[in-house]
């Protein structure tokens, strides 16, 4: 009996030992594949927020949403978008939605607004809080996510 009680004694501190070691480190340590960071998407969408130049003053903010495969974007559900320029920009809207946006197929949602340089910059932000839901077969999951644009 007493051999039994030492084994699980060391069974018991091997696996704590063990346990412990594992925790001491980084997963990339051990050869696990890391996604990449992305603080503006998940495995259910991209998001991509790009300005595009008409000339050196002026030019386009564009957001796209794209559903991944099994999802939909699709109205009612939310899309609220609130803009905030730096100092420097001015945005043609601040505040866009479902009115705005141009909807392709309930897959993918474009929305775009204007903006032009003051007199003296040069390059601007533009910062995003956007929140929208995506839908599948089980129900909708609303997402609200940052998300910040330098204008060159």
């Amino acid at each position: 009996m007493g051999k039994a009680k030492k084994s699980t004694g060391i069974v018991l501190v091997t696996l704590l030992t063990t346990v412990f070691a594992w925790s001491m480190f980084p997963a990339s340590c051990f050869g696990e594949p890391q996604s990449p960071k992305k603080a503006d998407a998940d495995s259910s969408y991209t998001l991509e927020m790009k300005a595009v130049k008409k000339d050196k003053t002026h030019g386009d903010v564009v957001l796209k949403i794209v559903a991944a495969e099994g999802y939909e974007i699709k109205p009612p559900t939310p899309l609220k978008i609130n803009l905030t320029p730096s100092q420097g920009v001015t945005l043609a809207k601040t505040k866009l939605g479902w009115d705005e946006a141009k909807a392709e197929k309930k897959k993918k949602v474009e929305v775009k607004t204007g903006y032009t340089f003051g007199a003296a910059a040069t390059k601007g932000t533009v910062e995003g809080k956007i929140r929208f839901a995506l839908c599948d077969s089980k129900g909708c999951y609303l997402k609200n996510v940052k998300h910040s644009l330098t204008i060159p």
